[in-house]
């Protein structure tokens, strides 16, 4: 599969790099939005067509696939107990009866990036760009990626297209 990839900042510059590569031809399924969390996407969902994978989510699942129990400190219990606010910045969950502070289970699922970089990889990334965005997306960056596979045409002459766009909305990084 050839595919082109942005890395955003912001929401702002990931939905006007959406939104210009459906002006280029880009259907809704040729593209991947990759956020850390809700927090991370929300508004992405709200202003395109296009679904935002939540990384925090897909480790939850991967773990829930691959093994059934979550443990306490697993990159799956971050994305589930950060649900949880109880004040002002701080998050609290519990699993199996037994409570644990949000904050140090999120911090746990940034480190744990081998989840994450399988649930990118499962998502069609190659090795090397799925160590680069688990890397950006556990930092706050949102991750835009075009297919250029099943697009009539050429593949290399879409993928070029792509990485115009991503230009032109000041994507940080292109891969």
């Amino acid at each position: 599969m050839t595919m082109a990839i942005g890395i955003y900042e912001n929401q702002a510059a990931a939905i006007e790099a959406v939104q210009q590569l459906e002006g280029e031809g880009f259907r809704a399924e040729n593209l991947k939005v990759m956020a850390k969390n809700h927090e991370s996407s929300g508004r992405i969902e709200s202003e395109t067509d296009v679904h935002v994978d939540e990384l925090n989510d897909l480790t939850e699942t991967r773990a829930d696939r691959n093994g059934g129990d979550i443990l306490p400190d697993s990159p799956a219990a971050a994305g589930w107990a950060a649900g949880y606010p109880l004040a002002a910045g701080i998050g609290f969950g519990t699993y199996n009866g037994t409570g644990y502070p949000a904050g140090i289970l999120a911090l746990t699922a940034l480190r744990g990036g081998d989840e994450m970089k399988g649930a990118l990889e499962a998502l069609g990334l190659g090795d090397k760009a799925a160590e680069v965005c688990r890397d950006a997306i556990s930092e706050g960056s949102i991750v835009v990626v075009a297919e250029a596979e099943g697009d009539a045409g050429d593949d290399s002459a879409r993928k070029a297209g792509a990485e115009e766009v991503f230009r032109r909305t000041g994507a940080a990084q292109i891969i």
